[in-house]
Protein backbone atom coordinates (compact mmCIF):
# COMPACT_ATOMS: atom_id res chain seq x y z
CA UNK A 1 0.00 0.00 0.00
CA UNK A 2 1.56 3.71 -1.04
CA UNK A 3 1.54 5.38 1.53
CA UNK A 4 -0.66 8.38 2.69
CA UNK A 5 1.22 11.28 1.54
CA UNK A 6 1.69 9.32 -1.71
CA UNK A 7 -2.37 8.35 -2.54
CA UNK A 8 -3.18 12.00 -1.69
CA UNK A 9 -1.18 13.06 -4.66
CA UNK A 10 -2.13 10.81 -6.61
CA UNK A 11 -5.63 11.51 -6.01
CA UNK A 12 -4.97 14.91 -6.58
CA UNK A 13 -3.53 14.45 -9.98
CA UNK A 14 -5.79 12.31 -10.94
CA UNK A 15 -8.72 14.91 -10.13
CA UNK A 16 -6.99 17.41 -11.86
CA UNK A 17 -6.46 15.27 -15.27
CA UNK A 18 -10.64 14.34 -15.10
CA UNK A 19 -11.05 18.10 -14.76
CA UNK A 20 -8.54 18.86 -17.70
CA UNK A 21 -10.32 16.53 -19.83
CA UNK A 22 -13.91 17.36 -18.71
CA UNK A 23 -13.02 21.59 -19.56
CA UNK A 24 -11.34 20.02 -22.94
CA UNK A 25 -14.74 18.26 -24.17
CA UNK A 26 -16.56 21.44 -22.54
CA UNK A 27 -14.82 24.03 -24.50
CA UNK A 28 -14.48 22.19 -27.61
CA UNK A 29 -18.16 21.43 -27.74
CA UNK A 30 -18.88 25.07 -26.62
CA UNK A 31 -16.59 26.48 -29.72
CA UNK A 32 -18.68 23.88 -31.68
CA UNK A 33 -22.11 25.16 -30.74
CA UNK A 34 -21.79 29.02 -30.58
CA UNK A 35 -19.35 30.53 -32.82
CA UNK A 36 -21.59 32.42 -35.16
CA UNK A 37 -20.82 34.20 -38.45
CA UNK A 38 -20.37 37.67 -37.23
CA UNK A 39 -22.98 40.04 -38.58
CA UNK A 40 -21.22 42.30 -41.15
CA UNK A 41 -19.47 38.64 -42.51
CA UNK A 42 -23.50 37.67 -42.88
CA UNK A 43 -24.84 40.87 -44.05
CA UNK A 44 -21.99 40.65 -47.09
CA UNK A 45 -22.57 37.09 -47.82
CA UNK A 46 -26.14 37.92 -48.16
CA UNK A 47 -25.43 41.09 -50.00
CA UNK A 48 -23.01 39.31 -52.42
CA UNK A 49 -26.01 36.33 -52.92
CA UNK A 50 -28.69 39.00 -53.69
CA UNK A 51 -26.23 40.68 -55.86
CA UNK A 52 -26.37 37.97 -58.15
CA UNK A 53 -30.30 39.36 -58.57
CA UNK A 54 -30.32 42.62 -60.01
CA UNK A 55 -30.04 44.62 -62.83
CA UNK A 56 -29.66 48.47 -64.05
CA UNK A 57 -32.13 50.08 -61.42
CA UNK A 58 -30.23 48.28 -58.68
CA UNK A 59 -27.02 49.31 -59.60
CA UNK A 60 -28.75 52.71 -60.10
CA UNK A 61 -30.21 52.67 -57.18
CA UNK A 62 -27.28 51.71 -54.84
CA UNK A 63 -25.01 54.01 -56.73
CA UNK A 64 -26.79 56.93 -56.23
CA UNK A 65 -29.01 56.92 -52.54
CA UNK A 66 -25.29 56.41 -50.93
CA UNK A 67 -24.05 59.97 -51.60
CA UNK A 68 -28.23 61.46 -51.65
CA UNK A 69 -28.10 59.88 -47.49
CA UNK A 70 -24.63 61.83 -47.43
CA UNK A 71 -26.16 64.76 -48.63
CA UNK A 72 -28.82 64.41 -46.27
CA UNK A 73 -26.46 64.13 -42.95
CA UNK A 74 -24.76 67.38 -44.40
CA UNK A 75 -27.67 69.36 -43.71
CA UNK A 76 -28.64 67.53 -40.70
CA UNK A 77 -25.35 67.95 -38.88
CA UNK A 78 -25.72 72.13 -39.54
CA UNK A 79 -29.08 71.66 -38.45
CA UNK A 80 -28.27 69.61 -35.52
CA UNK A 81 -25.50 72.68 -34.09
CA UNK A 82 -27.67 75.50 -35.22
CA UNK A 83 -30.95 75.28 -35.92
CA UNK A 84 -33.66 77.53 -33.57
CA UNK A 85 -36.32 74.74 -32.97
CA UNK A 86 -36.06 71.46 -30.88
CA UNK A 87 -38.43 69.90 -33.42
CA UNK A 88 -36.05 70.55 -36.28
CA UNK A 89 -32.40 69.39 -33.98
CA UNK A 90 -34.72 65.99 -33.01
CA UNK A 91 -35.54 65.48 -37.03
CA UNK A 92 -31.54 65.86 -37.50
CA UNK A 93 -31.00 63.20 -35.46
CA UNK A 94 -33.08 60.97 -36.52
CA UNK A 95 -31.84 61.66 -40.03
CA UNK A 96 -28.10 60.90 -39.13
CA UNK A 97 -28.75 57.78 -36.87
CA UNK A 98 -31.32 56.53 -39.94
CA UNK A 99 -29.57 57.04 -42.87
CA UNK A 100 -26.20 56.40 -41.76
CA UNK A 101 -27.18 52.70 -40.64
CA UNK A 102 -28.81 52.38 -44.11
CA UNK A 103 -25.36 53.66 -45.40
CA UNK A 104 -23.65 50.70 -44.17
CA UNK A 105 -25.75 48.30 -45.71
CA UNK A 106 -26.02 49.47 -48.97
CA UNK A 107 -21.95 50.34 -49.37
CA UNK A 108 -21.38 46.64 -48.98
CA UNK A 109 -24.22 45.75 -51.19
CA UNK A 110 -22.58 48.00 -53.87
CA UNK A 111 -19.52 46.08 -53.35
CA UNK A 112 -20.61 43.14 -53.85
CA UNK A 113 -22.24 44.08 -56.86
CA UNK A 114 -18.73 45.83 -57.94
CA UNK A 115 -20.65 48.77 -57.99
CA UNK A 116 -18.91 52.31 -56.90
CA UNK A 117 -20.95 54.65 -55.48
CA UNK A 118 -21.42 58.23 -56.89
CA UNK A 119 -19.71 60.76 -55.13
CA UNK A 120 -20.51 63.65 -52.83
CA UNK A 121 -21.38 66.27 -53.31
CA UNK A 122 -23.42 66.71 -56.70
CA UNK A 123 -25.28 69.80 -56.87
CA UNK A 124 -26.81 71.55 -59.76
CA UNK A 125 -23.48 71.27 -61.90
CA UNK A 126 -23.51 67.53 -61.78
CA UNK A 127 -27.14 66.59 -63.74
CA UNK A 128 -24.72 64.95 -66.80
CA UNK A 129 -23.37 62.69 -64.58
CA UNK A 130 -26.50 62.08 -63.22
CA UNK A 131 -28.50 61.30 -66.31
CA UNK A 132 -27.81 57.70 -66.80
CA UNK A 133 -28.29 57.29 -63.28
CA UNK A 134 -31.88 59.09 -63.78
CA UNK A 135 -32.45 57.20 -67.08
CA UNK A 136 -31.74 53.72 -65.19
CA UNK A 137 -34.74 54.88 -62.58
CA UNK A 138 -36.98 56.36 -64.79
CA UNK A 139 -37.01 59.35 -63.78
CA UNK A 140 -35.78 63.32 -64.65
CA UNK A 141 -32.52 64.51 -62.81
CA UNK A 142 -34.47 67.07 -61.65
CA UNK A 143 -36.64 64.41 -59.22
CA UNK A 144 -33.70 62.87 -57.57
CA UNK A 145 -33.34 65.59 -55.10
CA UNK A 146 -29.62 66.20 -55.57
CA UNK A 147 -29.38 69.76 -56.88
CA UNK A 148 -29.74 70.92 -52.96
CA UNK A 149 -26.84 73.59 -52.10
CA UNK A 150 -25.61 72.59 -49.11
CA UNK A 151 -22.53 75.08 -48.71
CA UNK A 152 -25.99 77.90 -48.72
CA UNK A 153 -27.29 76.19 -45.52
CA UNK A 154 -24.31 75.95 -44.31
CA UNK A 155 -23.60 79.56 -44.57
CA UNK A 156 -27.15 80.47 -43.13
CA UNK A 157 -26.82 78.68 -39.83
CA UNK A 158 -29.82 79.07 -37.47
CA UNK A 159 -32.57 79.26 -41.14
CA UNK A 160 -34.91 76.92 -40.02
CA UNK A 161 -36.73 77.49 -42.89
CA UNK A 162 -33.31 77.17 -45.14
CA UNK A 163 -33.20 73.80 -43.76
CA UNK A 164 -37.06 72.75 -44.62
CA UNK A 165 -37.33 74.19 -47.63
CA UNK A 166 -33.96 72.44 -48.83
CA UNK A 167 -34.54 68.80 -46.82
CA UNK A 168 -38.46 68.46 -48.28
CA UNK A 169 -37.15 68.18 -52.07
CA UNK A 170 -34.21 66.25 -50.69
CA UNK A 171 -36.52 63.63 -49.23
CA UNK A 172 -38.82 64.20 -52.20
CA UNK A 173 -36.02 62.64 -54.54
CA UNK A 174 -35.30 59.70 -52.19
CA UNK A 175 -38.61 58.53 -51.92
CA UNK A 176 -39.08 59.05 -55.87
CA UNK A 177 -35.72 56.53 -56.20
CA UNK A 178 -37.00 54.60 -53.94
CA UNK A 179 -40.24 53.75 -55.42
CA UNK A 180 -38.36 53.51 -58.65
CA UNK A 181 -36.50 50.59 -57.73
CA UNK A 182 -39.36 48.66 -55.84
CA UNK A 183 -41.30 49.21 -59.08
CA UNK A 184 -38.30 48.48 -61.47
CA UNK A 185 -35.55 46.60 -59.10
CA UNK A 186 -34.46 42.75 -58.82
CA UNK A 187 -32.88 43.05 -55.51
CA UNK A 188 -34.88 41.72 -52.25
CA UNK A 189 -32.85 43.41 -49.80
CA UNK A 190 -32.71 47.15 -51.93
CA UNK A 191 -36.38 46.87 -52.43
CA UNK A 192 -36.40 46.06 -48.44
CA UNK A 193 -34.07 49.32 -47.73
CA UNK A 194 -36.23 51.09 -50.34
CA UNK A 195 -39.78 50.74 -48.48
CA UNK A 196 -37.75 52.54 -45.13
CA UNK A 197 -36.97 55.14 -47.08
CA UNK A 198 -39.86 55.66 -48.08
CA UNK A 199 -41.86 54.96 -44.71
CA UNK A 200 -39.65 57.22 -42.43
CA UNK A 201 -39.24 59.97 -45.29
CA UNK A 202 -42.62 60.09 -46.47
CA UNK A 203 -43.51 60.63 -42.67
CA UNK A 204 -40.40 63.40 -42.32
CA UNK A 205 -41.90 65.74 -45.49
CA UNK A 206 -45.56 65.81 -44.13
CA UNK A 207 -43.38 66.89 -40.22
CA UNK A 208 -41.48 69.55 -42.08
CA UNK A 209 -44.88 71.00 -44.45
CA UNK A 210 -46.44 71.56 -41.05
CA UNK A 211 -43.81 73.45 -39.49
CA UNK A 212 -43.56 75.33 -42.20
CA UNK A 213 -46.65 76.58 -42.30
CA UNK A 214 -46.73 76.72 -38.30
CA UNK A 215 -43.71 78.46 -37.68
CA UNK A 216 -43.50 80.59 -40.87
CA UNK A 217 -46.90 80.92 -41.99
CA UNK A 218 -46.30 79.38 -45.50
CA UNK A 219 -46.05 76.21 -47.26
CA UNK A 220 -42.56 75.49 -49.12
CA UNK A 221 -42.84 75.88 -53.00
CA UNK A 222 -41.52 72.38 -53.00
CA UNK A 223 -44.81 69.36 -53.59
CA UNK A 224 -44.88 67.17 -51.48
CA UNK A 225 -44.95 63.25 -52.57
CA UNK A 226 -46.44 61.29 -49.51
CA UNK A 227 -49.60 60.40 -50.81
CA UNK A 228 -49.00 60.42 -54.46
Amino acid sequence: MLPRSTRTIAAALTAAALALTAAGCGSSDHAATTTPTADGAAATAAAAKGAKDSNAVDRAFVEQMIPHHQMAMEMARTALTSAQHPEVKQLARNILRTQSGQITELARIADAMGVKPATMPMGSGAAASLEPAAKALGLKVSQLGMSMDTSALANNKGDDRMFIYQMIPHHQGGVAMSRAEIKGGKNDTLKAIAGAIIAGQTAEIAQMYQWRAQWFGATTPARSVAAS
